[in-house]
């Protein structure tokens, strides 16, 4: 066989094996599409089964009446969706739901093998820099924003990568979502950014800041963004327009968080301080300080009570009604950077030295989640009451 005809057939067969390549490359993408779009219908059907557990009983009529209580707690406690969906079902399981006594036991079973190590959360890996900021959407789609200038798209359930944005220039800081589903991210460029939820189109790119955008925050109506230019720029949700900037901070605007009624902007710096602004009229109202070093993250509870963390290791709580200090919470050993809260009420906080879990049902009493690393920079709660978390450049899903 002369030499020309061996290369020939070795063309040949190279060109039939890149073919074949193409043909599983092309199997591999149709299998993922195909993951992602069962994975949204899990979600879809996650929130319909939802939604079934917390309608009312024809008649309020209790369909385990014929249960002893302690055994009707034991089922509770093993329900998959939090006891605020479970309230409306009938009287007995709202008395049930809403005792105490339960409640300290639903929190202390939830965490019992984090705490004690004998379950770790599933990790969530793709990110090739530390992971800033952390958002969840209403259809149960997770967020997560790196220093390695990208946004990564992730199914709530399956912890299964659905989808990269790529479009900022610099290390991407801060993350939310609106009530239409749209998401914001918020970057060292200087820039704001609006994707869509359904396909993660890029909507619009929000300009005007002139340092990093650090924090946001979202209603309805206005998107929020804290900046190290020292201000808070408000932009219409409809169009991208910039209709406020707020100032009053004397350094960097570094967490942002709105109260559950929408009717108070808190807004936390550098300075050691936290503003209180009205969100209709965007007015200054009062001045919250406490802390001796930066605040860095912030929480509203349901009925309004404000939680700050701060590098000064502690956790303050106040009150949302007039701003008096509450409680200062001591047991991190390290800088506060995340705060997030459960539907059960539960708080959850991050921070260089870890994650804790905290119980106010028991005076604030609080555990060390074993397996959750270092650099804790980001939480978030998302459907089911499902958590997550930051570690370095990877994301914990706490099931």
């Amino acid at each position: 066989m002369s030499a020309f005809i061996k290369i020939l057939q070795i063309k040949n067969k190279l060109a039939q094996l890149h073919a074949r390549d193409h043909q599983a490359s092309e199997m591999i993408e149709r299998g993922q599409r195909l993951k992602a779009e069962v994975a949204i219908k899990i979600e879809a059907a996650e929130a319909e089964l939802a939604s079934a557990v917390a309608a009312p009983v024809e008649g309020n009529v209790d369909p385990t009446g014929w249960l002893p209580n302690e055994l009707m707690i034991l089922i509770l406690l093993h329900l998959v969706y939090s006891f605020d969906d479970c309230r409306s079902v009938c009287k007995r399981w709202h008395r049930l739901c809403r005792d105490r006594q339960m409640k300290v036991v639903m929190d202390l079973s939830r965490w019992r093998g984090y705490v004690n190590g004998t379950v770790s959360p599933r990790t969530m890996t793709g990110h090739t820099n530390c992971v800033y900021a952390l958002a969840v959407g209403k259809q149960g789609k997770v967020y997560s924003g790196s220093g390695d200038r990208t946004v990564k798209v992730w199914c709530g359930s399956t912890g299964d990568l659905l989808q990269t944005l790529i479009g900022h220039e610099d290390w991407v800081r801060a993350l939310a979502t609106g009530h239409d589903e749209k998401v914001y991210s918020g970057a060292d460029d200087r820039t704001i950014k609006v994707w869509s939820g359904d396909d993660g189109a890029l909507v619009r790119t929000l300009t005007g800041h002139t340092d990093s955008v650090l924090s946001l925050a979202v209603n309805k109506v206005h998107a929020y963004s804290g900046s190290s230019d020292l201000t808070i720029r408000v932009w219409m949700c409809s169009n991208g327009e910039c209709v406020h900037t707020l100032r009053g901070h004397t350094s960097w605007v570094r967490a942002l968080a709105l109260d559950n009624r929408g009717k108070l902007l808190y807004s936390g710096s550098s300075d050691r301080t936290i503003r209180v602004w009205t969100t209709p009229e965007h007015t200054h109202i009062r001045t919250l300080s406490g802390h001796t070093s930066l605040v860095s993250s912030m929480a509203v509870r349901r009925d309004g009570t404000l939680l700050s963390g701060s590098w000064d290791k502690t956790i303050k709580v106040w009150s949302g009604t007039d701003g008096n200090l509450l409680r200062t919470l001591r047991e991190h050993s390290g800088t506060v950077w995340s705060m997030a809260i459960a539907p059960d009420g539960t708080l959850l906080s991050g921070g260089s030295d870890g994650m804790r879990v905290w119980y106010p049902q028991q005076g604030w009493s609080s555990d060390d989640l074993v397996h959750s690393g270092t650099q804790v920079r980001a939480l978030a709660v998302g459907m089911g009451g499902r958590v997550y978390s930051t570690s370095s450049d990877k994301v914990l899903f706490w099931s």
